[in-house]
Parts: structure tokens; sequence; C-alpha cells
């Protein structure tokens, strides 16, 4: 499996060469190396019986943008090796590769491609470790999304779009987990600024060893500057769930988001969510509702600063686990010259579970520079 998704990896490299080959005029490259140290008190996402120590990342980017007025196409690569001072066994390095193309056609149609590649031994975001057995394990996810959106008339258009998923862990109680999602259907546009769109997704999980779930949803959404600086997102609709069980049942799904610009230097953003689904890490219905909260603010030229908050609560179906994970995140950037970046970051995190196993907190503070070329 490991072989397979280096060949991935290296598939992506080729096809990254393809496009700047055929962009080589217009596209933009930049090198950004960095270098990071910091303080993680929880390395292992234990309850008890932690381990802590300061640590050291050094940090290899590639990143290529190249948009026209068809195109768009992003490509980023960054290689971190992060070594712990008191706990040698835990160094590792951090792998990322993405690209993303979009093209349209015709003045009318679109297509859009991405493809992300992950190495790590631990989420990269709040979301990410929500509903995730507590602790530290080596993985590697791969995501592929190609979406078409055609033109009907002046006010309707046609969505069509796939993605696919997979998780393989170096776990013993984690199981290589794939899943597809194919959606479908039209959106209107009732404004300037307004849109509806009614939309068909199904869903479908497989668990190596185990057995499979599939999820047919039918969603109602809007979208909505309802000011200048204000836009809203909501969705609403019912899913059709045949879980790992064997069993069926309809359940609710809906969310709402809101993002506000407060003016030039200042943006916040608002996200509810609440859904019957399926994850990467177990096999079983995760029952859950969540809220992030993200805002930056521009302090003066130089400095800008970054707040984060995430909770969530979610009951695995079948298994019965109950996850409550909360955290918060503060980061501080300032621009000492053009080239060079200086941040600050910390980060606070805690999960509460009926299964004591699955509990932690963790403090984890960082502070570093890069440079970009």
């Amino acid at each position: 499996m490991v072989r397979t998704y280096r060949y991935i990896l290296f598939d992506l490299v080729v096809i990254f060469l393809f496009f700047v080959t055929i962009n080589a005029n217009s596209a933009n490259v930049h090198i950004t190396t960095a270098l990071k140290v910091g303080y993680d008190d929880n390395i292992t996402f234990k309850h008890s019986q932690k381990e802590k120590s300061f640590f050291s990342d050094t940090s290899l980017g590639f990143e290529v943008n190249d948009n026209s007025s068809i195109h768009k196409l992003m490509f980023d690569i960054n290689i971190t090796q992060r070594i712990f001072s008191n706990t040698p066994d835990f160094n590792n390095i951090f792998e990322f590769c993405g690209l993303s193309y979009s093209r349209e056609f015709f003045d009318k149609d679109r297509v859009a491609l991405s493809e992300t590649f992950i190495h790590a031994e631990e989420p990269r975001s709040f979301s990410d470790f929500f509903g995730r057995r507590a602790e530290r394990y080596s993985f590697f996810l791969n995501e592929f999304n190609i979406s078409y959106d055609s033109s009907i008339c002046k006010r309707l258009r046609l969505y069509t779009g796939y993605s696919l998923g997979t998780y393989n862990a170096d776990s013993s109680s984690v199981k290589d987990s794939i899943i597809h999602i194919f959606e479908i259907g039209p959106t209107l546009f009732i404004g300037g600024k307004e849109n509806i769109f009614l939309h068909y997704r199904f869903g479908f999980t497989d668990f190596n060893g185990a057995s499979d779930a599939k999820i047919h949803s039918a969603i109602l959404g809007f979208s909505s500057y309802l000011k200048r600086a204000l836009s809203v997102n909501l969705k609403i609709g019912a899913d059709y769930i045949t879980d790992f069980a064997d069993d069926s049942y309809i359940k609710p799904t809906y969310s709402i988001s809101f993002i506000y610009f407060i003016d030039k230097t200042a943006q916040t953003a608002v996200t509810f969510s609440k859904a019957f689904s399926t994850t990467y890490y177990t096999n079983d219905i995760f029952d859950q509702w969540k809220v992030a909260i993200y805002a930056d603010r521009q302090i003066d030229r130089y400095t800008r600063v970054f707040i984060s908050g995430f909770y969530g609560n979610g009951r695995y179906v079948s298994f019965g686990i109950k996850d409550n994970l909360a955290g918060v995140g503060v980061a501080l950037e300032h621009e000492i010259t053009g080239n060079w970046l200086g941040r600050f970051s910390y980060e606070y995190s805690l999960t509460h579970s009926n299964k004591i196993n699955r509990e932690y907190e963790k403090n984890f503070i960082s502070i570093g520079l890069s440079r970009k070329f």
C-alpha cells in the first residue's frame, strides 16, 4: 500500500511538470524554506502516560501558480522533518502534495480537478481529528476530485462531480478505507447574487476486511450575498443510509455558513453542520454536529493575527462511542522583510469520551521563520 501511494505522488509530479511545460511563460514559481521550534505537551494524544518534548521543524516547499482568463493551475509540495529533543522515537517526516486545475470552455462550461496527497503522523486540523481514535500513528491520505459545470441556459446550470478518498493507517486498530462520492444537480440563478440548487449525492464507503455503507442524499441549497460584505450558504436535506450492519434509515442533514468581510483588513467566518456520515477512521455511521469559527485581522502594514475555534459532538451509532472535541488556536504573523515571514502559534485541544482511551488534552506552541524565493 505504501508503494501505491508513492506512485500516486510520482504521478502528481509528472502531471505538474506537464502543465508547467505548456504554461512555462505565465507560471509563477516559488521555493519556500522554513525553520520552526516549539513544544508539544502530549505527543501521543494520551489521557495518561503522556509524552512531552521540545521539537524543531525544517521545511522545504515548492509552489507554482498559473492563472489566466480561462484557466487556473496550482501546484504545491511540502516536506517537513520534525525532530523531538526528548523523544527521538517520534521523529518523523511530513509530506504534502497538492494539485488543482480548472478551465473554462465556450465561455460557459467549466471543468475542475484536484488531487491531494498527505503522509503524516497526526491530523492537520481540529476537524480532521474529530471522531478519530486518540493515538499517534502514521497514515497516508489521498483525495481526488473532478467536476464539470455546464450551462443549460442563461440562469440554469448543471453540476456533475466525483470524488475518491483513500486512507491507509499504520495502526492495527484502524482499517484501510476508501470513500466514493458522486453528485449531480441543477443550479438556478434567481438574481445577480443569489442562487438555489438541488443536488443528488451518492456516497459509498468500504473498509478493508469489513462491510460497506451507502448514503443517498437529496440536498436543497441556497447561496446569497445579503450585503456587499456578507455571504450566506444554507443546505438542508435528507439522507437514506444503509449502514455497515446493513440496517437502513432516513436522517436529516443541514448546514449553514456565514462569511463577513468587516473591512479591507479583517474578516470572520462561522460554519455549523449536522449530519450522519462515514469517516476514514471507523466502520460505523457517525452522528455528529459541529461548529467552526475563524477570524483574521491586519493589525498594521506588516502584522496579521488569526483566531480559530472548533467544537464537535458526535456518536458512533452501532459502537456507542461518544466523542466531544473542543479546540482553539491563535497565530500571529509578521512580515520582517519582503521575503522573510515570522510566525507564532498556539493551539489547545480537549477531547471527552465515554471511552477513556479516546480522551486527551493537548497544548501545542511554536515560533518560526520562513523565506520565499
